[in-house]
């Protein structure tokens, strides 16, 4: 049971701060940290992590407990985990792309926190490290903004701006994103990517790289089968929804590429199926241009 209620003035003022800290503690720290590796979800691999993880992580717990003492917290590590049994909750990714962090990249670095009141993500804050912006929509708001540092040097409508860029770009003017190389996707996935102008790969945080999408640099992003965390996940999808995007997947019956509603869950699980995020709106051109080929 929650006593607490949702306050959205609150909620955008807390989740803005928590992630300025964390972009001005990395800043601060860029060049003076450890590094460490851990085992990956597939648990073929090992993934690393550094010292100013558990920085970030102390930043943002912090803080969200101080302000929130009702909400749960769902973290990646087990012991920054809070009340994880409230319906209201926060999923937390305070260093998203930790290996491009110490790759010491200009992008592809990010922090990531979604609230979720009972199955619906209702607020999602994306923070770029390196550009010093944020990207976010608050409880009970029809606006997704995009803000850049703390003193608002500027603020833009991202809302506006996806209707634009999606009515005025055909698919095959359009760039395609996969963090796979072309040549070693299922064949569905080859026949989308081969429609779209030029294919991108690249590394890195999950969160920025969908921020790309919201740009307009990107039309869609193709997800491979693989384990999704919420602390990654719920973001996005929150993020997506807003803006009008819409996660399909392949109907080998049809052979038309469906809708599906993404999971939000407190728990890693595996899409064992893959997957693409376009606008709702090039659902269709997508299908046609498949059936063509």
């Amino acid at each position: 049971m929650t006593n607490q209620v949702i306050n959205p003035t609150i909620i955008g003022v807390v989740l803005k701060e928590a992630i300025f800290r964390v972009i001005n503690m990395l800043e601060t720290n860029r060049l003076n940290y450890e590094t460490h590796t851990k085992s990956a979800y597939d648990g073929e691999g090992v993934d690393p992590f550094t010292d100013l993880d558990k920085k970030a992580q102390d930043i943002v717990t912090k803080l969200l407990i101080e302000c929130f003492p009702d909400f749960g917290i769902i973290s990646e590590e087990e012991n920054y985990r809070y009340k994880p049994e409230a319906p209201i909750y926060f999923t937390i990714d305070p260093i998203d792309g930790t290996s491009a962090f110490i790759r010491n990249q200009s992008n592809n670095v990010g922090c990531m926190i979604a609230l979720i009141d009972n199955g619906k993500v209702v607020a999602s804050f994306i923070g770029d490290i390196n550009t010093k912006e944020i990207y976010y929509f608050k409880p009970e708001s029809d606006k997704v903004w995009r803000i850049k540092n703390q003193f608002l040097s500027w603020k833009e409508d991202l809302a506006k701006k996806t209707e634009s860029f999606v009515a005025e770009k055909p698919i095959s003017k359009s760039v395609v994103y996969s963090q796979t190389r072309e040549s070693k996707l299922e064949t569905e996935l080859i026949n989308v990517s081969s429609l779209y102008k030029n294919f991108a790969i690249d590394k890195g945080s999950i969160g920025i790289i969908f921020t790309r999408l919201f740009k307009g640099e990107y039309s869609a992003i193709i997800l491979d089968k693989y384990f999704e965390t919420p602390w990654d996940t719920n973001p996005i999808i929150g993020m997506c929804q807003k803006l009008g995007y819409v996660f399909l997947k392949f109907d080998p019956d049809q052979k038309i590429w469906v809708e599906y509603n993404p999971t939000i869950s407190k728990e890693i699980y595996n899409r064992d199926f893959d997957a693409i995020v376009i606008h709702s709106s090039k659902m269709s051109e997508l299908n046609l241009l498949l059936q063509s080929l």
